[in-house]
């Protein structure tokens, strides 16, 4: 019986790099697809009473803890496993380091602000600044926009890398360096 040889698969040799983009590319759909649904629920309800707010709350943090932080959680671990392979080469370029910086500065500012206002929510009481649960679900909206803006900002850097000043040296470049610097 003949061997199969396959001829249009993945060949083999390129690593674990594309094992790993798999679970990074699903945590980034669950991240952002669960802050979409959030905004979703919490800008298109009309929530008039307590007690309806107290329910959408508990559905937006059922939401936020199983499907955007476990996403996040997911993405995070699979970009810090691709970020392993190369972090030398990674880590000198501008793209990889305005979103390093980017989601240094932003995520866990937007999960705090999301925990407080949930929890302003659910408990049926004044949250942060003395707000309503009526307003905290409308601030956790507008929010939730924010951080759905913040999140493409990210998608759109690490897809597309840009270079952002940052010009490519070539190899006769470093020659001629590493030789104007020995002479």
């Amino acid at each position: 019986m003949a061997e199969y040889v396959n001829q249009y698969g993945r060949r083999g040799g390129r690593g674990i790099r594309p094992l790993l983009l798999i679970p990074k590319i699903v945590g980034v759909a669950m991240f952002v697809g669960g802050l979409a649904s959030m905004a979703a629920i919490s800008l298109l309800t009309e929530a008039e009473t307590d007690a309806e707010v107290h329910a959408v709350g508990r559905v937006l943090f059922l939401v936020q803890v199983y499907v955007v932080e476990a996403g996040l959680a997911l993405a995070a671990i699979a970009g810090t496993l691709l970020l392993i392979q190369h972090v030398h080469i990674l880590l000198r370029m501008r793209w990889l380091q305005a979103k390093l910086a980017l989601l240094a500065l932003s995520m866990p500012y937007m999960l705090w602000s999301m925990i407080q206002l949930t929890h302003a929510m659910r408990n049926n009481q004044a949250g942060v600044d003395s707000m309503t649960p009526q307003m905290a679900l409308q601030a956790f909206g507008y929010f939730t926009c924010g951080a759905i803006v913040v999140s493409i900002t990210l998608i759109v850097l690490g897809r597309h890398k840009p270079r952002l000043w940052q010009r490519p040296v070539s190899l006769a470049q470093q020659k001629a360096a590493r030789e104007s610097g020995d002479a």
